[in-house]
């Protein structure tokens, strides 16, 4: 993405996947310094200026706030503008999904889930969050139906 920035300042795609793709980092092996989640924000903050209704700039700024902050209710916002642009964007209701379990409202979570999994069933990771979150609930038998679902390629 750095280098498709560096082709073309104004790829408002290429600094919201960058964005995106640094979150996850922070949030899954090394979290960042304020100062890089600064510089993140300023990715997002220059899609949105060249592409205001670009979905992944409003995905990306949604994790900005649950991966940096942990401000679910801002996430949520910015999740719900993603789904407007792009009804069918995976990512997006899975971080719906993943606040709302977070904040405790494990059955939205479930719903929201759910819709992901209708939406793209072989995502593996995603089945294993799905499982997980049955687990929660102490939905063995649901749990353990998804988990062997996912295990034969979904």
């Amino acid at each position: 993405y750095r280098r498709a920035i560096e082709l073309d300042p104004d790829f408002a795609l290429a600094y919201a996947r960058l964005a995106y793709v640094e979150l996850l980092r922070h949030w899954y092996t090394t979290p960042m310094a304020e100062s890089e989640l600064a510089e993140v924000k300023v990715q997002i903050d220059r899609a949105l200026g060249l592409a205001p209704q670009l979905p992944e700039a409003h995905l990306a700024l949604g994790y900005y706030h649950y991966w940096g902050f942990r401000n679910y209710a801002e996430a949520n916002v910015e999740f719900k503008r993603t789904l407007e642009l792009a009804p069918n964007n995976v990512d997006a209701i899975s971080g719906l999904a993943f606040t709302a379990r977070r904040s405790g409202n494990v059955d939205q979570a479930l719903q929201y889930l759910k819709q992901a999994v209708e939406i793209s069933p072989r995502d593996a990771p995603l089945l294993s969050s799905y499982g997980e979150t049955f687990s929660l609930v102490r939905d063995y038998a649901e749990a353990d139906e998804i988990f062997n679902h996912a295990g034969k390629g979904g």
